[in-house]
């Protein structure tokens, strides 16, 4: 019906499996959202995006099934939790988080882009995407975060790219970036790699919806959207 009204999608974002399957997850729940992606995917060519969520409260089987969900998608988003604990379910061991991206990256088949998002650094690794493009969605995102916890509401499009020209960086994401860039370049084997620092908040209102309003402008950012 979206489509159809406005035509093309430039992405598709699909969260909140941890509610959906906040009592456990089983192969017939997998097999239902397998069923609803495949449907997705035959009205749609533009590329799917999920926040992956913790795996702690599951069991073997479920984290197991849980990423067979991940593995559905182009571009998963994870915090620094998140990306260990998915590489530990594929049974993959990752010195530090970037390792792990390019663990899951190698493991799932069809993701292409894994986006680290945490309070003081953000991370992209991607085998579609381009340094300066993941660097103008990590900096909409950071930006579109911080205006959310300042205003405590979500920001338009022309002030987002105002925020996004405000860098009072972090000086623990500055350090974790000139590591990271000392450390791996900009590749990690074939894909791209960009680290960034993250902007402290001037003042604070609200965190509420902070991590929705990052989420979608990385997306609308990596899709094309002009800011």
């Amino acid at each position: 019906q979206i489509i159809d009204k406005y035509g093309r999608l430039n992405m598709v974002n699909l969260v909140g499996w941890h509610v959906i399957f906040a009592n456990g997850i089983s192969n017939r729940d997998f097999r239902l959202v397998e069923g609803v992606i495949k449907r997705i995917r035959g009205v749609t060519d533009s590329p799917l995006f999920t926040d992956t969520g913790g795996l702690a409260a599951f069991d073997e089987e479920e984290r197991r099934l849980l990423c067979k969900v991940y593995s559905l998608f182009d571009i998963l988003s994870v915090n620094e939790d998140e990306v260990l604990q998915i590489s530990r379910a594929i049974k993959a061991g990752a010195r530090d988080e970037f390792r792990a991206m390019h663990n899951i990256l190698k493991s799932l088949k069809r993701p292409s882009t894994i986006w680290l998002h945490s309070l003081d650094y953000q991370a992209s690794l991607s085998t579609e995407y381009g340094q300066k493009l993941l660097e103008r969605a990590q900096v909409a995102a950071a930006a579109a975060g911080v205006y959310r916890v300042e205003k405590g509401v979500y920001p338009t499009l022309g002030r987002l790219t105002k925020r996004m020209k405000i860098n009072n960086f972090s000086e623990k994401g500055l350090k974790i970036t000139r590591h990271a860039t000392k450390k791996y370049g900009g590749k990690i084997g074939a894909a791209e790699l960009v680290v960034t620092p993250c902007c402290g908040a001037r003042n604070f209102t609200s965190t509420v919806g902070a991590g929705d309003a990052a989420a979608a402008a990385y997306t609308y950012a990596i899709a094309g959207g002009e800011l």
